[in-house]
């Protein structure tokens, strides 16, 4: 169960609208959500349930974790950044870029998977043995 508190649990209510959307729709690659109610300090808040997609050795840790507090030096454009990220040693920050670069704000199914699996192979390469 995932709970935030901030809100009065928004969070949850909007994991579960998109959700619906998603089904609605007829979309196949999403994450299902239900909400279940639970108690901190006294309140009644909403919680996402969804199915585990990690494990106990496995971590979700989403782009924006990675890049949150990274700050653009005040002489570097966006772009200039983006270019100095696409050449980093760090093979994560390296691979965030690149995702960032070839999607190019893409919605496309084929040029998702392309890029992802593209992607993989750069990781597969640069870090795993």
């Amino acid at each position: 169960m995932k709970i935030n508190t901030n809100n009065y649990g928004q969070q949850a209510v909007n994991e579960k609208i998109a959700c619906r959307l998603h089904e609605r729709l007829g979309w196949k690659n999403y994450v299902p959500y239900e909400i279940e109610m639970t108690r901190i300090d006294g309140l009644q808040v909403p919680g996402s349930l969804t199915p585990l997609f990690t494990s106990l050795d496995t971590e979700l840790v989403s782009a924006y974790q990675l890049i949150k507090d990274y700050k653009i030096p005040n002489d570097q454009s966006e772009y200039e950044d983006l270019y100095t990220a696409l050449n980093s040693d760090n093979v994560v920050v390296a691979s965030v870029a690149r995702i960032i670069k070839e999607l190019d704000g893409s919605t496309d199914e084929s040029v998702q998977k392309k890029v992802y699996k593209t992607i993989f192979s750069y990781i597969n390469d640069n870090l795993l043995i």
